[in-house]
């Protein structure tokens, strides 16, 4: 069969770039038109030759291989899988995920092993989906990804699919994929393909992997994407600068960077061309922030809407991030995440791997890593949330003690009344615990506004986090903590937090800091002045071990093994532990999970609380010479 080429006309839209990133506003309207050929089928992720190369190279890479022999099992395990159904007035998330997976599983499972039996099955899955009804609309994250699935099916099993299979896919795409985006696309307010988070990246990547897979037969359609996305993404873009944060958590993280893979390769494959995106000031850092937020339990510190068990993000973005931004340490640090993750997989049959895993693949990067990774005492994140990650040894010691902290701002996407709160690990556990999410489902979960109805949800305020309250009241949403100083090359590493917007009617000035005391311990300072009518504060410390309380001393233990905090308050301080629950009716219950609170009934207003953490406990000595007021640090 003769492959056709299509020559369209793209917009190329000249950048300005200055010190290293573009800004949104930088993006403007026309710029040159040029011809540009969409090249045959395959053109999502790897060509065909590059299916050779994968071959030859998984011969004498022992990883690579083994992806390879997973991708086979899984793709013969979904041969058997019955076809998704659907239902009316029912999100249809979950099913468009399914079929993602099933796609990219079964997909190149075609590719690489050139078995028809896999072409036939994701024929079928495809042909499945098309018939729906709808993908569901009213909620685009729906059609985002079921359009992303189709699309890479269709692309991939292009060469064995019957022109009437085509036909009914490619009239899908453009029904039920571009036919409900082009009205909101032409919306001037705030729209799933405008928003500063995460629904942007998705939606206009699934958009565009769509129109790219059929654009030689609808280039109009093509061009209209490709200049509706390249025109949104930067509001989203820009949330990354400076260093890299991503304000909505490393599930988030993990969902919008995938999708940010995909589309930032789709252009620099298919149109020759990046308009300056991959440049936004704090993207060539935040693959190295996201690595930053796990933890040596193997944890990601999983602040925002990230459940306790999104710990790792194995979607192959890592990998993509390595080679677009040069990183090797990167990619040997991904390459040891899988290695443990499939392991796991094949003798604990613990499967965590997401729908895009076996884009690993495709975008496997072997690079070696040169000289010695990074091994900062303290890492520190500037943005719209700032962080603080501390290590008291090397980063190759997974027994080390690991503390990460933050800021934010809680009206942010995602995020809860978390301003300074933090998790902390240490001999390969996790002590002081984030809960993470709750049931996206409650009435008015959505309702960001300061003393609106989710911070009555005790997930996502700041009684349910390791922070403080005073009165135990709420913090206020649109409160932006910030990080005011901090020393990364002394010999006792610190930073402070400003928690104060996060308490504008029951503080005058709320200061958190944190100093790393030794390779063993940590100290947590907290220097707050009352307002006049405040009667209590307190400080709070969720865990999952087991807790003793003798004095001042809280011993917790957990696997056989034991951590230590220790409250420095002279006196006047109660020490108390009860269990977490939830507050009201719907939320997700909370099981075997204790707060530890230390709480002052001040007769002045200055109030201050520091506290030790650690595995050791230091002597009378340290705590003399380092529990300093913090403007003296």
């Amino acid at each position: 069969m003769m492959k056709k080429r299509c020559y369209m006309k793209v917009c190329i839209i000249l950048m300005l770039n200055f010190f290293g990133f573009v800004s949104f506003a930088q993006i403007t309207g026309a710029a040159n038109a040029v011809e540009h050929t969409l090249q045959p089928h395959p053109r999502l992720f790897f060509s065909k030759a590059e299916e050779y190369v994968i071959l030859d190279r998984a011969k004498k890479d022992a990883l690579l291989s083994k992806l390879l022999a997973l991708l086979k099992k899984e793709a013969d395990n979904d041969l058997s899988a019955a076809p998704q159904i659907y239902k009316p007035n029912v999100q249809l998330l979950a099913v468009s995920r399914e079929q993602v997976r099933r796609l990219i599983t079964l997909s190149m499972a075609y590719r690489l092993f050139k078995d028809n039996k896999y072409a036939k099955k994701a024929e079928e899955e495809m042909i499945n989906v098309s018939n729906f009804p709808s993908w569901n609309p009213a909620h685009f994250l729906d059609v985002a990804e079921m359009t992303t699935a189709v699309a890479i099916g269709y692309d991939w099993c292009y060469d064995y699919l019957p022109e009437i299979s085509r036909t009914i896919i490619e009239k899908a795409i453009r029904e039920k994929g571009f036919g409900p985006a082009w009205p909101i696309y032409e919306k001037t307010e705030k729209t799933p393909f405008n928003r500063e988070n995460n629904w942007n990246m998705v939606c206009n990547s699934g958009m565009l992997t769509g129109a790219i897979v059929i654009g030689d037969k609808y280039p109009t359609e093509l061009n209209r994407i490709l200049g509706y996305a390249v025109k949104n993404i930067p509001a989203l873009l820009e949330s990354f600068a400076p260093e890299g944060v991503f304000n909505e958590g490393p599930g988030y993280w993990g969902y919008n960077g995938m999708y940010m893979s995909l589309f930032f390769d789709i252009l620099q494959r298919n149109i020759g061309n990046d308009f300056g995106l991959p440049a936004f000031k704090g993207l060539s850092n935040t693959a190295h922030f996201y690595a930053s937020l796990i933890g040596p339990s193997g944890k990601s510190y999983n602040y925002g809407d990230a459940a306790s068990h999104e710990n790792i993000d194995y979607s192959g973005t890592l990998f993509y991030l390595s080679k677009l931004y040069n990183q090797p340490e990167i990619a040997g640090f991904y390459r040891n995440l899988i290695t443990t993750a499939i392991d796991d997989y094949n003798t604990k049959n613990i499967n965590e791997f997401t729908r895009f895993f076996f884009l690993s693949i495709p975008w496997y990067n072997p690079a070696k890593v040169s000289g010695k990774l990074k091994q900062d005492r303290l890492a520190v994140f500037n943005g719209v949330t700032d962080f603080l990650i501390f290590n008291g040894t090397k980063i190759t010691d997974k027994n080390r003690l690991w503390l990460a902290a933050k800021t934010g701002k809680p009206s942010w996407s995602h995020n809860q009344l978390d301003v300074g709160s933090f998790v902390v690990d240490c001999d390969g556990e996790r002590w002081g615990i984030d809960l993470g999410p709750d049931n996206y489902s409650l009435p008015n979960f959505w309702d960001y506004k300061p003393g609106g109805i989710r911070w009555n949800y005790f997930r996502n305020n700041n009684l349910s986090h390791n922070t403080i309250s005073i009165d135990e009241k709420t913090a206020i949403s649109d409160g932006q903590g910030e990080l005011v100083r901090y020393n990364k090359s002394q010999a006792k590493p610190f930073g402070i937090f400003d928690l104060s917007p996060a308490y504008p009617e029951q503080v005058s000035i709320a200061l958190r800091g944190f100093k790393l005391l030794s390779s063993d311990a940590v100290l947590i300072r907290d220097e707050v002045t009352l307002a006049p009518d405040a009667k209590k504060i307190s400080w709070r410390f969720l865990t999952k071990a087991d807790v003793k309380i003798n004095g001042n001393i809280v011993t917790l233990t957990q696997n056989k093994k034991t951590f230590y905090l220790k409250c420095l308050v002279d006196e006047g301080f109660t020490l108390n532990v009860f269990p977490a629950r939830a507050t009201n009716p719907g939320e997700i219950p909370i099981e075997g999970v204790s707060i530890i609170e230390i709480s002052l009934k001040p007769s002045v207003r200055n109030v201050t609380i520091p506290v030790v953490l650690g595995k050791v406990l230091p002597n009378q000595k340290v705590y003399t010479k380092e529990n300093i007021p913090l403007n003296k640090w």
